[in-house]
């Protein structure tokens, strides 16, 4: 017979629109059971209890099945069954509290333990006002656990650890159970932004610091890739661009400390995501190339290597436009890269712009990569001025690692550029 412990682990996902009811097997409850039903019937649910599912498994294994399985619990605490409170610390060590409704009749008094949890008390000679009372709490749970299904599977896309995914939910829901829902409904495209407002709004970006500082950010990463879903879907950036704005103002790049890599790869995740749905891309491609321009050579940065495989890959003419005016920025290292963007891309129009470069360009790294670059994009009528730049800084390359390729590459442009071959014979000359 497997251990319930066990069990939670092979368990598959939650089926929706069911419930299993754990209560005493008697005669005297089971016109409540009934009532039970008929509320299921009502909403959709298929309701099932334990002695309803036959001779043909073991019965903890069927009840094991039920509560975990079922999108709603409902446990029956009347008389204080025995059988009926091991089910319930069961469901409490394996299930989300939202998705457990515990009842009882009024009646009867429960132990200490139980006390400061919500259980809807019932008088078994008013079963209308049960039934009306139990569907509320039925309607409530059902919301929550979809919620928290939902959220729980958004994040394991992500790769977010279990043990941070279900800290998050509750977290989330201490300290607002309303904005809990409310990032719920926006990722799910069910939020009514027209009657919202930018304070309530504001208050969210308030509600997920508080969920990123939370125990000295141990759930820093889901609270993030959750808020940057959140703050760039359509309907928000649509109805209050303002907000979006604002976190993007509040992460600036002098606010963020410069070994906080996490910080800058969210964000940096959440200008690529307003870029791609074309909203305030002005702004998030400002926020990039700037952290680009920031950055500090001599280490492996995983954030720079994403923000220049977004610019190669992207189709965007915002983002073509911003890589070319990177040809023109002062730091030698942003045209550098910007070349090799333009490169790798085959960005045509960067084709006379690095021309341009190469008369007055003085950095033979800067060089290496036009060159490279202008030969990638086949620019035939670029070979006079590569070699007039070879003519005129015979001082910047010769037999140093540096210069010896800055060479090397200049008579490949050559070869592959020059069809006469004759600034191929004229360099080869020069260089005797």
């Amino acid at each position: 017979m497997i251990y319930p412990k066990e069990y939670s682990t092979s368990v598959s996902d939650i089926k929706e629109n069911t419930a299993f009811v754990m209560m005493p097997f008697r005669r005297d409850l089971d016109n409540i059971y009934g009532e039970i039903k008929q509320t299921c019937i009502e909403l959709d649910i298929i309701c099932h209890r334990a002695d309803e599912l036959g001779v043909s498994k073991f019965i903890l294994e069927g009840i094991m099945e039920g509560i975990c399985k079922s999108e709603i619990l409902i446990i029956d605490l009347t008389t204080q069954n025995p059988n009926v409170f091991y089910e319930m610390g069961i469901v409490h060590s394996l299930r989300d509290k939202e998705a457990v409704i515990m009842i009882q009749q009024n009646d009867n008094n429960f132990p200490v333990d139980i006390q400061p949890w919500s259980v809807l008390q019932y008088d078994p000679r008013n079963l209308f006002k049960f039934k009306n009372d139990l569907q509320e709490r039925m309607k409530s749970s059902r919301k929550s656990v979809r919620r928290n299904d939902f959220i729980r599977q958004f994040l394991r896309r992500s790769e977010v650890k279990e043990n941070e995914i279900k800290l998050f939910i509750e977290v989330g829901y201490r300290l607002s159970d309303d904005k809990l829902n409310s990032l719920y409904e926006i990722l799910t495209a069910k939020y009514d932004f027209e009657k919202s407002s930018e304070n309530y709004l504001s208050q969210l970006l308030i509600y997920f610091a508080q969920l990123e500082d939370f125990q000295d950010g141990i759930i820093r990463r889901a609270a993030a890739i959750t808020k940057i879903h959140v703050f760039s879907s359509d309907g928000l950036v649509n109805k209050f661009a303002s907000i979006s704005k604002k976190l993007l103002v509040k992460s600036q790049h002098h606010l963020i400390h410069l070994d906080d890599v996490e910080t800058f790869d969210v964000i940096t995740d959440y200008c690529i995501r307003l870029i791609n749905i074309g909203k305030l891309k002005s702004e998030a491609i400002s926020w990039l190339i700037e952290y680009l321009h920031n950055y500090r050579m001599g280490r492996i940065d995983i954030v720079r290597s994403k923000i220049q495989r977004f610019l190669m890959e992207s189709q965007d003419d915002d983002v073509n436009q911003a890589i070319l005016s990177m040809l023109e920025f002062e730091k030698p290292a942003i045209r550098e890269c910007a070349a090799d963007i333009c490169g790798q891309k085959k960005l045509k129009p960067a084709s006379q712009i690095l021309i341009n470069r190469l008369r007055i360009e003085t950095n033979p790294h800067a060089v290496r990569s036009y060159i490279t670059a202008l030969t990638k994009l086949n620019c035939e009528k670029a070979v006079p001025y590569i070699y007039d730049w070879m003519i005129n800084n015979k001082d910047k390359w010769g037999n140093q690692a540096v210069s010896a390729s800055l060479k090397k590459i200049a008579l490949t442009a050559f070869k592959e550029l020059d069809e006469s071959n004759t600034y191929l014979g004229k360099l080869a000359k020069t260089t005797g």
